[in-house]
């Protein structure tokens, strides 16, 4: 098993999630075994873009008493 060198520190080379910046927005779909790459270019997750997907009303929003967590880098769909 060999282990990957990131900032100085050797992590093992299981499972890794590599977050760059590179042109555009995208993640691989689900879970990925070994490496696992998102890309968060110029403009992704901003405010002006988040509000064209997600609906913030009090009867989607199921928050359990704690506050939305509006720097939160994954939203997921309804899963009922």
């Amino acid at each position: 098993m060999g282990d990957n060198k990131v900032l100085g520190i050797n992590i093992p080379a299981e499972d890794l999630l590599l977050v760059y910046k590179e042109h555009g927005c995208w993640a691989e779909v689900g879970r990925q075994v070994g490496l696992q790459l998102i890309s968060l270019g110029e403009g992704c997750n901003t405010l002006e873009r988040r509000d064209q997907f997600v609906a913030k009303t009090t009867l989607t929003n199921k928050n359990y008493d704690l506050p939305y967590d509006y720097g939160s880098l994954m939203h997921y769909r309804n899963s009922e």
